[in-house]
Parts: structure tokens; sequence; C-alpha cells
């Protein structure tokens, strides 16, 4: 804010966790009393109080950003916010966490979008159930929505085929 940015771009995927035991990751105590507070310090509602803990810390970020007038952008991973993830994709993405997308679309904590893909094909935002879940949240709630894709050989059509759509405000 401070630097004068215009706005925040919040992506959880990384390039690697960097660790030979991610399932094992997230279990510091905090973490575990407000897991037995729920009832259950299982692997489940670990995830989700680590989910919890994530959307409200998107809830601070995007109030602190509005009211210096800036914008936030949150990336919706295509390939992770799923029930069936890549296994390829993993050590990408913190474990043991629920990323409520669902949640940060409904409750307006993103100003923008940004439908990501690595592992799924290009196809993806225009066949699959989640791609497509995405797409229709974020148009019901007036968010624009960016396609961000890796080039690959044919990336002048699939550029081609994004801006065509009508759905999506860019390609990054």
């Amino acid at each position: 804010i401070e630097a004068g940015v215009d706005g925040v771009d919040i992506r959880v995927e990384n390039h690697g966790t960097h660790t030979e035991h991610a399932d094992e990751y997230g279990f510091n105590e905090v973490i575990l009393e407000e897991a037995r507070r729920r009832g259950q310090a299982d692997i489940a509602t670990i995830s989700a109080v680590r989910g919890d803990a994530y959307t409200d810390f998107l809830r601070r970020a995007k109030s602190r950003l509005a009211e210096n007038g800036k914008r936030m952008r949150i990336n919706l991973n295509i390939d992770w916010f799923r029930p069936d993830p890549p296994h390829n994709r993993k050590l990408a993405y913190p474990a043991n966490m629920d990323f409520n997308w669902r949640q940060w679309v409904d409750e307006g904590l993103m100003d923008e979008g940004i439908l990501r893909m690595f592992a799924l094909p290009f196809d993806s935002i225009f066949n699959d159930a989640i791609a497509g879940e995405m797409i229709e949240r974020c148009e019901a709630n007036g968010i624009p929505l960016t396609v961000n894709r890796y080039i690959h050989p044919t990336g002048a059509d699939e550029f081609s085929r994004a801006r065509a759509d009508g759905r999506f405000s860019g390609f990054i």
C-alpha cells in the first residue's frame, strides 16, 4: 500500500513447498487447539481451521486494501481448488488446508479473479465443471476474470479463443 501499487494479486500456488512431509504440515498448537475446540483434531477439521484462518486473512487484506483505494485479485486455481486435484501439483500448494474459493467469491473478497491452470489442459476453462462454476459465480457477482496460462506452441490459438469468448477481461 505504501509503495503506491494499485492492487495486490493473491496466489496460493508456489513453485514448490520443498518439504519431504507435506501431509504433516499444519499441526501447530494454535491450529490443534481450535480443531479440538471444534470437536475433533482430525485432518478434515485441521484443514477447515486452516482454511477459515486463510479466509480471515483475505478478509482483513481486502478491508485494508479497500480502505486505501486498492484492488485485490485472487487466483482461482482450477487445478487445485477441486475434490480431485492432480497429484503432480501437490508440492505447489500448502497441504491440509481448505481453499474456500466459493466463499471468497460470494463474500466479495476479490475485485478481480484469475483463472489459473497448470496441469489441466486449456480446454478445461470451457468444459470442466469446476472451471464452469468459477466462471458462473464470478459473473453472478460482477467479478471480472482473467485467464492465466503458460503459452504452449498453440498459445496463440488459446489467446484468441479466450479473447473471443467474451467472459474474460484479459489473458496473462
